[in-house]
């Protein structure tokens, strides 16, 4: 039996989009949990820390769903350039 590579990226407006937004948080948990049950792939695609790279300062809700990307292999970042720094110290969890 012959398997292709694939992953799963957990975005949250479509989620909020397709199950509505009072599901999306245990959604998301969710299917993180499923995926790591088997062995697939998670990309984390929330706009993860938008606030930190907008007004210097992370909102709780962020601070949240970045400790939550923690348990996910990938962690996609809209602001790249202006995280690379602040960005260092969650490397340490």
């Amino acid at each position: 039996m012959r398997w292709r590579p694939f992953g799963v990226m957990i975005a949250r407006g479509g989620l909020a989009v397709e199950t509505g937004w009072t599901n999306m948080a245990v959604l998301q948990v969710e299917i993180l949990n499923i995926c790591r049950a088997a062995h697939a792939p998670v990309i984390w695609a929330t706009q993860v820390l938008e606030s930190l790279a907008k007004k210097g300062v992370p909102s709780r809700s962020e601070i949240t769903d970045a400790a939550a990307s923690l348990k996910a292999e990938c962690v996609m970042l809209n602001k790249v350039l202006t995280f690379w720094m602040p960005f260092e110290p969650w490397t340490k969890f």
